[in-house]
């Protein structure tokens, strides 16, 4: 969908959506997306290709053990996914398209003055929604982390990846959990950055949960959660329709849906 729409825009020479959006934000899979088409400035076509083949890779399951009709890591709260091999594969996509002397993988996520202001949205154990930011903020000091490791933490989906534990001590979880779509952390974010300025489009894509919520370990924990985030997608729409007056917004509720202009506070 994103690609038809830099298409759209300039058919011969389909722009990056680094050199279009004023900012690009995500959480889980939605943050590694931000990440690579903001941060590491890939065209739309190559943050495709990375995504695929990071999921070729990181998407295999661990060897899981079966006793008594149940599998060991969903008793005991385990990961099924090793999240060693999405470090690994994060780096190298941050190494191939920062230079070669990234081969480390070890590039700050902040930048003094990025082309393309993003961030991505983390969980912490508390429940509580952190952004992790690649500019300036004036409101906050930025988090002294890595690119790999802010994706780490956007994406550490419980009984999929284990949470990630920063420099500073914080632990981090999925941010999908409590703000898989961060809209109105993107509106409290630009209001914020740019006081003087309209909103004058959003592209939304994906969907999203409003309320915030405890996490335990394992699996009968994150049931309940995971439910209210499914339920909570509209309840986030009609929030913020009846919130926010922007004139015109380019919306998707999900990726089969089409690209139609929303006037006001109509919804397509």
């Amino acid at each position: 969908m994103l690609k038809r729409l830099m298409y759209l825009i300039n058919p011969q020479h389909p722009p990056k959506p680094c050199d279009v959006f004023d900012m690009i934000v995500g959480t889980s899979t939605g943050g590694l997306i931000a990440i690579m088409l903001g941060r590491l400035e890939m065209d739309v076509e190559a943050a495709i290709n990375a995504y695929k083949r990071l999921s070729r890779r990181v998407f295999t399951p661990k060897k899981r053990t079966h006793i008594g009709g149940a599998f060991i890591h969903k008793v005991l709260g385990s990961e099924t996914f090793d999240y060693k091999v999405l470090e690994k594969v994060i780096k190298e996509i941050v190494s191939e398209h920062l230079g070669s002397d990234t081969a480390s993988g070890n590039v700050k996520l902040y930048q003094d003055r990025p082309k393309c202001p993003i961030f991505v949205c983390a969980t912490t154990v508390n429940g509580d929604i952190q952004r992790l930011r690649s500019y300036p903020s004036t409101t906050e000091e930025p988090f002294n982390c890595t690119i790999w490791e802010a994706a780490r933490a956007t994406s550490a989906a419980p009984t999929f990846f284990a949470p990630i534990k920063f420099p500073n001590g914080m632990k981090f979880r999925d941010g999908g959990l409590v703000a898989n779509k961060p809209i109105f952390e993107l509106i409290n974010e630009v209001r914020k950055k740019y006081p003087t300025r309209d909103i004058s489009a959003i592209v939304s894509l994906g969907t999203g949960v409003s309320s915030s919520m405890k996490l335990g370990r394992g699996l009968v924990s994150v049931a309940k959660p995971c439910s209210k985030i499914a339920m909570n997608t509209e309840k986030m729409a009609d929030s913020f329709a009846t919130q926010y007056s922007i004139n015109r917004v380019y919306i998707a509720r999900n990726t089969s849906a089409s690209i139609r202009p929303m006037v006001s506070r109509e919804w397509v």
